[in-house]
């Protein structure tokens, strides 16, 4: 607890750092395994971080207040915020005992960030490090999930209509969208046109296709180029080297060659 004390601090300290270097706000990130989302699923925790759902948010919201007293009223703290780990309580957040979805907490959290100034957040479900096919469908990965791409992508959309519809003031960012690969900005146009979120986040893409979006605007959008789902990238981040796409970068093509395939060779 005395450690956890002392890092609302250091998130201070980088919000101040990011305000002197230029940047209009920072991103609170509770998700994916990351420390702020894994006491938001410390049911069985001992001491003030653990518990109570009071507790089990006391860092994450103590933070969005000291960085918001301490830098400036009009400083965006965002959030990519998973709203459910897909892994069963007490052992993951926004499930029940079932590993059925339960939005209860994550709705109170919401409202809860909301009231301190989080007025944007990205939503992302599942945890990568358990159920990868949960925040990154894939057509080709190391394993064969139970669930086809399409469920997952439904489930996103599922989740962020229900958030957008219960908090209409709040920014909300979708994601999942590299899978539809061609048709990923119809794919988006349709989320924004049906009020499921208000801006779309894209991910897994801008590592193998960075000019996406500026080709898009000039009407030379090439789905060849776009990212396959293939998880090479994650690949080489879980075997600790820089992430980036190994079908179409020649550099990244070498780097997992030369690391991640030729570990598995041995």
């Amino acid at each position: 607890d005395t450690y956890l004390d002392g890092l609302v601090e250091k998130f201070v300290a980088s919000a101040r750092l990011a305000k002197e270097a230029g940047f209009d706000g920072v991103d609170m990130k509770s998700c994916h395994g990351y420390l702020l989302q894994e006491l938001l699923s410390a049911y069985l925790r001992e001491g003030k971080y653990g518990g109570s759902f009071e507790n089990r948010t006391r860092l994450y919201l103590t933070c969005v207040r000291e960085i918001k007293k301490a830098v400036s009223k009009d400083f965006i703290v965002a959030s990519r915020l998973g709203i459910t780990d897909m892994v069963q309580k007490p052992y993951g957040f926004g499930t029940d005992e079932n590993n059925n979805i339960d939005l209860t907490e994550p709705k109170k959290l919401i409202s809860e960030a909301h009231k301190l100034g989080v007025n944007m957040i990205n939503v992302t479900l599942g945890n990568p490090y358990f159920n990868p096919h949960v925040n990154r469908p894939f057509r080709v990965g190391p394993y064969k999930p139970e669930e086809s791409a399409e469920t997952g992508l439904e489930r996103f959309i599922r989740v962020e209509k229900e958030l957008k519809e219960t908090f209409p003031d709040i920014t909300f960012i979708g994601s999942g969208l590299s899978y539809y690969r061609g048709q990923m900005m119809e794919e988006a146009e349709k989320m924004l046109t049906d009020g499921v979120c208000d801006l779309i986040g894209f991910g897994r893409v801008t590592l193998a296709y960075p000019a996406f979006y500026s080709d898009h605007l000039s009407g030379k959008f090439d789905a060849k180029k776009c990212c396959v789902t293939c998880s090479k990238c994650t690949e080489l981040m879980r075997n600790h080297q820089i992430a980036g796409c190994a079908v179409f970068n020649e550099y990244y093509r070498d780097l997992y060659k030369n690391t991640v395939a030729a570990k598995k060779e041995n």
